[in-house]
């Protein structure tokens, strides 16, 4: 952020507590647009804006919001500007307009959002960028290392980290040049079998062909990315995928089994295990969000038999004298779970569990290895939901026959004992969007200065857009 000091008469000259005061009572937007007045104003609002994300924003939401800012000082205008504008205007829900398609090449192998911007990488290499809110036109680059894997965006130095065949390529956009300039790590690693990729702040993680997972810190970014090794966790199991969370990382065995390590030690230490799920074991559509993770019951049938289509879709339902919608998913967060678990485990005192045994503790000992519950996100709107993606205070579903849901995500789980956000799916959405005459595969959302985009995707159609208005739009 970037001010010219000027003088402003009168409010100007009093004291800081007096405009903290003052500027307690302003709303949102010209909280955030009076931080470009001057110095002290900034000074002033900054205060005020940290102050309201410590009250209003959910911790594990704030600390998403906190990781994608620029390393070093936080500005914590921006922190809120990004709260406030991921919230929809509902009186605009209507004005979506026509969507924007994103003109992929057919062999795409992975695909990066970040608000209008399109990162994708192809079978042959090529590393492409598309804005589309200008005609799409692709920057592209190519990592001469086989195909491109994964690709992960590291927005507190602004880098674009690419898994290929055998290494990680680092890249910064040079957005004069209209050109991609490629960095050098100051670490060899050569990739194993599994190319997933996950960022925290300025960590990522990556596995190698000795299933440890390696965790790094940057630094500094030069025309060098100078790294820190922060820990190596070993698999015991091979991992579906896993995700970086705080001082942690939460991981999906193909045995089922959901981990948590801490990160705190070289080598980790196992905080949490639950029991084996069977849609983990048998690679369901599976995500992890901040510290939450979705299972899906989905699966489709033209897995499971040649004569169905590949976007034909069958659930594990337990209600079967109805369908549509009934389609359940496993999710739960794991964040407060792990540590309550980890620091029960080390410190049993064999005299108090003895005197304080009763069944209901028994029971919460036990149950405590289930760590997902179920629940039916397409429920309320009659819809099997085929994908999700949460970020912020936004969730975003897909389903089976064409329709986008978004689900507020916003609001405080009152059961949570660090202010955790909660997953609420027994409200109706905030908007429903028949977009498409096929099952939607792919989710996606943006944020930008003004406006919430809302990408997806079919088997047969392109990457599209719908853009909607936010509270920061005029």
């Amino acid at each position: 952020m970037i001010i010219i000091d000027k003088e402003v008469d009168g409010i100007h000259n009093l004291p800081v507590e007096v405009l903290e005061e003052i500027f307690s009572y302003v709303d949102d937007r010209d909280v955030i647009s009076s931080a470009w007045v001057s110095l002290q104003w900034n000074d002033v609002c900054q205060r005020v804006a940290r102050r309201r994300c410590a009250n209003k924003v959910p911790q594990d939401i704030l600390t998403e919001l906190l990781s994608e800012q620029e390393w070093g000082v936080v500005d914590w205008v921006e922190v809120w500007r990004c709260w406030v504008g991921s919230k929809i205007r509902l009186d605009t829900v209507e004005e979506t307009g026509t969507p924007k398609v994103v003109k992929l090449p057919q062999e795409v192998t992975a695909t990066v959002i970040d608000g209008s911007f399109v990162y994708s990488g192809n079978d042959d290499g090529t590393l492409e960028l598309r804005d589309i809110d200008h005609k799409n036109f692709p920057i592209q680059t190519n990592i001469n290392d086989g195909k491109v894997h994964s690709i992960a965006l590291v927005k507190s130095y602004d880098l674009v980290m690419v898994a290929g065949e055998k290494d990680l390529h680092f890249f910064r956009m040079n957005f004069i040049a209209r050109t991609w300039d490629k960095l050098q790590p100051d670490f060899g690693l050569d990739i194993g079998q599994n190319k997933h990729l996950s960022i925290f702040g300025p960590r990522f993680s990556i596995s190698d062909n000795e299933k440890v997972i390696h965790v790094y810190e940057i630094f500094y970014v030069g025309q060098t990315v100078r790294t820190d090794r922060i820990c190596e966790i070993t698999q015991d199991m091979s991992w579906v995928q896993w995700k970086l969370w705080r001082e942690k990382i939460i991981g999906m065995q193909i045995n089922g089994e959901i981990v948590v390590y801490s990160l705190l030690g070289q080598k980790g230490e196992l905080m949490y295990k639950s029991e084996p799920y069977t849609v983990v074991m048998y690679k369901n559509p599976s995500w992890i969000f901040r510290d939450i993770v979705f299972c899906s019951t989905l699966a489709s049938r033209g897995l499971l038999n040649s004569n169905y289509g590949p976007h034909t879709y069958v659930y594990m339902s337990d209600r079967w004298g109805t369908r549509n919608g009934t389609g359940y998913w496993m999710v739960g967060p794991v964040d407060d779970l792990s540590d309550k678990c980890f620091l029960d485990d080390n410190d049993f005192d064999m005299d108090e569990a003895i005197t304080s045994y009763t069944t209901s503790s028994q029971f919460e000992m036990l149950m405590r290895g289930f760590c997902l519950k179920k629940i039916y996100p397409g429920l309320s709107t009659a819809d099997d939901v085929t994908c999700i993606v949460l970020k912020r205070r936004l969730m975003l579903c897909g389903t089976n026959c064409g329709a986008l849901l978004v689900f507020s995500a916003d609001k405080e789980d009152s059961e949570s004992t660090s202010k955790h956000s909660k997953i609420d799916f027994d409200s109706k959405p905030l908007a429903k969007m028949k977009i498409s005459m096929e099952p939607i595969v792919k989710v996606d959302l943006g944020f930008t200065d003004s406006e919430i985009l809302l990408y997806y995707k079919t088997y047969t159609e392109d990457l599209s857009c719908i853009s909607l208005k936010s509270e920061m739009s005029v």
